[in-house]
């Protein structure tokens, strides 16, 4: 059977609070198998329910910089030694709370940096979801230094033709990217122009992202933050992606990706 992976990026609701969390924690009442990537200020907030998650789903990190007392909150700007101080700091606030061995990764707003796999290599992380999916880049999982990049990767069956309208021509260079609906990460990818061919009646912002290149592919990755999960409608379209997925694939880790 092919996989899915879930993976969540777990963080404090916009003020600090929990309840993002409370509401992810009861969908692992019903699924298993998700990658909870979690910020070491989440950990430290809210330790025994995340720890009720990990015999059976993955804890991977998260890092935002700003959390760890960094003046911006974006990984890519900070040196070597910066970045590898707060994989060193988050990783012993996991070892702390938790017994799961850390080998996923994921930069807060996706701000990849290319000193990302060494200092992964340096702690024994393997998996890392670091990269959102770019036209002319290597959008498949892919081995770099030891780790292995996963991007995101939703296959949707719909023809773009049917999503956009037929009169709607896709832009130039982005045939094989397909997203629905977009993201705020998508406009600043992508531009302005081409989102708004694809959000028509799209009232909130989620990564559904569906690359025709990709859907050989063993396994699919959907993505969305705990917060989410706040707003009644969106958490319904969640749930309901995820029962999608489930039906037709295994649920998988993160971890367990091969390539």
């Amino acid at each position: 059977m092919k996989k899915a992976v879930i993976t969540v990026d777990v963080e404090l609701d916009r003020g600090g609070g929990i309840e993002g969390l409370k509401k992810l924690d009861e969908l692992l009442e019903k699924y298993t198998g998700f990658t909870l990537l979690v910020t070491p200020e989440t950990l430290k907030k809210a330790p025994d329910i995340v720890k009720s998650w990990e015999d059976e789903n993955e804890i991977g990190l998260h890092i935002h910089p700003a959390e760890l007392g960094f003046d911006e909150d974006l990984f890519d700007i900070y040196s070597y030694e910066e970045q590898r101080k707060m994989f060193e700091e988050s990783l012993n606030i996991f070892s702390k709370f938790l017994d799961s061995k850390i080998t996923s990764f994921r930069p807060g707003r996706w701000r990849f940096h290319e000193n990302i796999y060494p200092i992964m290599k340096e702690f024994r992380m393997t998996h890392s979801s670091s990269r959102y999916p770019r036209p002319g880049s290597d959008n498949e999982p892919h081995g770099v230094e030891d780790i292995i990049e996963h991007s995101p990767t939703i296959w949707t069956p719909e023809p773009l033709s049917d999503v956009v309208g037929k009169k709607k021509k896709q832009k130039k260079g982005f045939e094989d990217i397909l997203e629905i609906p977009v993201s705020i990460h998508s406009v600043r990818k992508f531009g302005v122009v081409f989102n708004a061919a694809l959000c028509n009646n799209v009232d909130y912002p989620l990564i559904y992202i569906a690359s025709k290149s990709l859907s050989h592919l063993e396994y699919q990755m959907f993505t969305f933050h705990s917060f989410n999960l706040l707003d009644k409608k969106v958490e319904d379209r969640i749930k309901n992606f995820i029962g999608y997925l489930n039906r037709g694939r295994e649920i998988t880790e993160l971890s367990k990706i091969t390539v």
